[in-house]
């Protein structure tokens, strides 16, 4: 993002013309560029991974403290289940977004 915006500037201070005239307002400009489709996805994945111990720890916690016998104990296992598969799919997502072509 940094290196679009000096080469812009650089474009405009060579021209002579100011940022608005050469480029059109920031929005615009900025709708030019294609999101990072990539970085987007892996951010998701690393969301989705943070989450692993916090909820890995407190479905431990639950199954040393009340074993294996309530409801909420099951609950919490079938959570962590869920975000473990969560993570499993965004890390695969990250591959897939890898894999295609990215737009120019």
């Amino acid at each position: 993002m940094s290196e679009i915006v000096r080469e812009a500037r650089a474009h405009a201070g060579r021209s002579g013309a100011g940022l608005r005239e050469e480029f059109g307002t920031p929005a615009s400009y900025a709708s030019r560029f294609g999101r990072d489709r990539v970085a987007r996805a892996r951010r998701a994945a690393w969301g989705w991974t943070a989450l692993v111990p916090v909820v890995l720890l407190l479905t431990v916690d639950r199954l040393v403290d009340g074993g294996a016998a309530d409801l909420v104990t099951w609950i919490w296992v079938l959570l962590t289940v869920a975000v473990c598969w969560s993570v499993a799919t965004a890390w695969r997502r990250v591959r897939r977004e890898q894999d295609r072509p990215q737009a120019a």
